[in-house]
């Protein structure tokens, strides 16, 4: 049995994620090098959580 820190890093964790639940890997990378690429990904979510609770 494993103890401790896992040794993949959140890039590799999401591309496995991507096998099993696909989802554009392109936009989730951009966001996770770029703090407009997140706060304009963050922005929109905010827009469409709202448009589907009116």
């Amino acid at each position: 049995m494993r103890a401790g820190r896992g040794s993949l890093g959140p890039r590799p964790r999401l591309r496995i994620l991507n096998r099993f639940a696909p989802f554009d890997t392109e936009r989730v990378d951009a966001v996770l090098s770029s703090t407009d690429a997140l706060i304009a990904a963050v922005q929109e979510w905010m827009e469409r959580d709202h448009a589907d609770q009116a």
